[in-house]
């Protein structure tokens, strides 16, 4: 995560203070190696190291506090002070592996929402010194009746300002969660009926999901809008035909509209916003433009990706060979490397760099 911190903002008299004197971005990392590290952006330098006794597996920041807040495999949420490097607290909350953590901060609250390996999903309203329980996932209804409900190991979740909590597993498709009301709603975030939703990420008025299909091996960006009190409207897809599994993603917008997102996986790669002139033409160069499309997600009917029990490697065993049987490994991008379908207008004139 990136820790901001006003440039005026007097700093507090520690060694890491000193470090960061000059510095208005700040990155800190987390490892299996119960290591929590503080690196300042412009020179790459470690400038401290904590260490936790857990390995860490889910990092976030808190910036209200300049806390860390991290995910373990024995499924403790801990806090640590970014600047004396002590732990705020720690806390066994989940009876597996953390798998997911996300954040939300308002002028009001902090509200923070942590998934683990067995499928439960909490919900957490952050304070100085302690989180503060507010909803555990054991008896959630899902709306509708055509389809049923599977309880897999959490990959990714993304909490809103409105307290909506979005999911992803190994399923193909995603779910919003109503924690006031313990409902949830499912809906597709790929067209066939195997895929994983490893990340998500979002801003006041759009969210953005991964995607990846098993059978061609790609991966995707998936764009949404929220709507209140219904699921999101799919808007667009970007993908390109080197992008793998993306498992990590974060993104950035600037006061004048512009947007950068980062996603990891076998590449780290930024993707950028480009905003189109009059007349349909760009003002950069566009070798390496990404085209958004319009995939049939918000028409696809909403099937079960299987049960409970799916298995990773059973899935991309079948993917192997079902692309052997077909001897393709990649979709179709057509002459110019877009993905067949619909164009998308204004929103997603989008560059890969």
């Amino acid at each position: 995560g990136a820790a901001r911190r006003d440039a005026e903002e007097p700093m507090p008299e520690c060694d890491v203070a000193s470090e960061l004197k000059d510095t208005k971005i700040a990155i800190v990392s987390g490892s299996i190696d119960c290591s929590l590290k503080i690196w300042r952006l412009d020179d790459c330098k470690a400038v401290s190291s904590i260490y936790t006794y857990n390995g860490i597996s889910k990092l976030k920041v808190i910036q209200k506090y300049q806390y860390s807040i991290s995910g373990t495999d024995g499924g403790k949420l801990e806090l640590y002070d970014l600047y004396s490097g002590k732990q705020v607290c720690s806390q066994a909350l989940h009876d597996e592996a953390v798998t997911a953590i996300s954040v939300c901060e308002t002028d009001e609250k902090i509200m923070l929402a942590s998934g683990s390996a067995d499928g439960i999903i909490k919900v957490f309203q952050v304070l100085e010194d302690k989180l503060r329980c507010l909803y555990v996932s054991e008896n959630v209804c899902l709306v509708s009746t055509d389809t049923s409900l599977h309880t897999r190991p959490l990959s990714s979740l993304h909490i809103t300002e409105s307290g909506i909590v979005y999911y992803g597993d190994t399923g193909h498709n995603m779910k919003m969660l109503d924690w006031k009301k313990s409902t949830v709603h499912k809906f597709a975030n790929h067209t066939t009926d195997q895929g994983f939703t490893d990340a998500i990420i979002g801003t006041k008025d759009v969210m953005i999901a991964t995607g990846y299909d098993v059978d061609s091996g790609c991966g995707q960006l998936n764009i949404y809008k929220h709507r209140v009190d219904q699921i999101p409207q799919y808007l667009a897809t970007l993908p390109d035909s080197d992008t793998d599994r993306i498992s990590v993603m974060s993104l950035a917008e600037s006061v004048d509209g512009n947007v950068w997102i980062v996603t990891g996986g076998q590449y780290l790669k930024i993707w950028t916003s480009q905003k189109t002139l009059h007349g349909g033409t760009t003002s950069r160069d566009v070798s390496t433009s990404i085209q958004g499309c319009i995939l049939s997600l918000g028409d696809t009917p909403l099937v079960d990706s299987g049960t409970e029990d799916s298995d990773f490697d059973d899935l991309m065993q079948g993917a192997r060979t079902r692309r052997s049987l077909a001897d393709t490994t990649r979709p179709d991008l057509g002459a110019n490397g877009h993905l067949s379908g619909k164009p998308a207008s204004g929103f997603c004139n989008c560059t890969i760099s």
